[in-house]
């Protein structure tokens, strides 16, 4: 749980107040990411590493104090895997650091729109931000690869160990919307448009093996939830017209869909059960049939996408209120 000030530990079973973190001049801005027994908690401009048990902080990085790259900010949830903790953050940066130290291991910069494109209807502030290439969303990472989507309605699949390029993939300009956080499985990228086009990449070789465009206006903001067997995307005419839609994950016919309200988080998923965010409900989805299993009702907004453990799902909303359903 995040509060304004620190940052505060319950114990799962009772929600009972456990420590508080408070070590470094740090304002957590994002839903903190737990690796083993370390905590990254990221705020604008700087990134903390936190022992769990020992509740001191493993190294602290304040870029905008870190002289080649106080230009560093806005940063993104990180990701880590293989040792490296890995993020992306303005103006147009994917970083990699050493996760027991911190240290830098590369950044890549993201190229961003030439200078010569504009997109039509775009303001002065959104066609600068397209030329820095600024990333719209958290990265996915696999053992070889790391993937970043940017304003540049572009995504990136970078070398995981040198951060290197290896393709770019832009759906053009028949849809000039951002392509949503992406999501890897089984040896392909998931990612959706702002305006409900869902793509699937070979995530070796970035080649296209389908789309899905059957509503091609609204997806919400949220990214696609994918599983074994299929794929859960949010698609619709309008925020007024929305749809959980479930897509058989090889060629993505249509399994089942039910009508939804808009949702400001991403949905999160078990072996059976979707759980979605529907203002101050958090509804669970039967992944099988399309069915409501049970809703939850909050005091007010869901403040961050839900974590599951086990065989308990815990939400949090905007009143500072933490829930947990067993």
């Amino acid at each position: 749980m995040i509060d304004d000030v620190s940052f505060v530990v319950l114990a799962a079973e009772t929600g009972d107040e456990q420590w508080h973190y408070d070590g470094v001049p740090l304002t957590p801005r994002r839903t903190p990411t737990l690796v083993d027994d370390t905590l990254y908690l990221v705020s604008y401009s700087a990134i903390d590493a936190v022992d769990v048990h020992a509740q001191t902080s493993r190294w602290h990085i304040p870029f905008h104090l870190e002289g080649e790259l106080s230009h560093i900010e806005g940063l993104q949830p990180p990701r880590v895997a293989n040792g490296v903790v890995y993020l992306a953050a303005d103006p147009g940066e994917v970083l990699a650091l050493d996760a027991d130290t911190g240290a830098l291991q590369w950044t890549h910069d993201i190229e961003g729109l030439p200078p010569t494109v504009r997109i039509e209807g775009d303001s002065d502030e959104h066609a600068a931000v397209r030329r820095q290439g600024k990333p719209f969303a958290p990265v996915a990472v696999t053992d070889q690869r790391v993937y970043v989507s940017s304003w540049d309605l572009s995504l990136y699949a970078l070398t995981a160990e040198t951060g290197e390029r290896e393709w770019a993939f832009s759906p053009g300009m028949d849809h000039l919307d951002m392509l949503h956080a992406p999501t890897v499985v089984d040896g392909a990228v998931y990612t959706q448009t702002e305006d409900a086009v869902l793509y699937v990449l070979d995530a070796e070789a970035g080649d296209l093996l389908w789309t899905y465009d059957e509503y091609g206006e609204s997806s919400d903001g949220v990214s696609p939830v994918v599983d074994e067997e299929s794929v859960y995307i949010i698609a619709g005419t309008s925020t007024e017209n929305l749809f959980l839609v479930a897509l058989n994950q090889a060629d993505g016919t249509v399994q089942w869909e039910r009508p939804v309200g808009p949702p400001f988080q991403d949905p999160v998923a078990d072996e059976n059960t979707i759980y979605l965010d529907q203002g101050r409900n958090v509804d669970a989805i039967e992944k099988a049939t399309g069915e409501l299993k049970w809703e939850l009702r909050m005091k007010s907004a869901l403040a961050a996408p839900a974590t599951i453990v086990d065989s308990a799902i815990f939400v949090a909303d905007t009143a500072g209120t933490v829930y947990s359903v067993w």
